[in-house]
């Protein structure tokens, strides 16, 4: 899961906080990537298996989108 250790080490680089507990989800705010690394799952990681153009890049992109989307969503419920 390299792309999600690459998503917090980036982010922390810049100085983005993890998430804020106020608000779980951005329901009602919009996803701000560059403040909260926990919405860039939304804003560009989940998005990126529907851009491969091939079979076995696809196949590749879909087994980590379901892997991104069983952190993400394993992550919500512990918090």
């Amino acid at each position: 899961m390299i792309d999600t250790a690459r998503c917090f080490y980036s982010l922390a680089d810049l100085a983005a906080l993890f998430m804020t507990l106020s608000i779980r989800t951005p329901r009602n705010r919009p996803y701000y990537d560059k403040r909260y690394t926990i919405d860039h799952f939304q804003t560009k990681l989940l998005k990126l298996a529907s851009g491969f153009q091939t079979g076995a890049g696809a196949r590749v992109a879909q087994l980590r989108h379901k892997q991104l989307r069983g952190f993400l969503d394993e992550f919500m419920d512990e918090i």
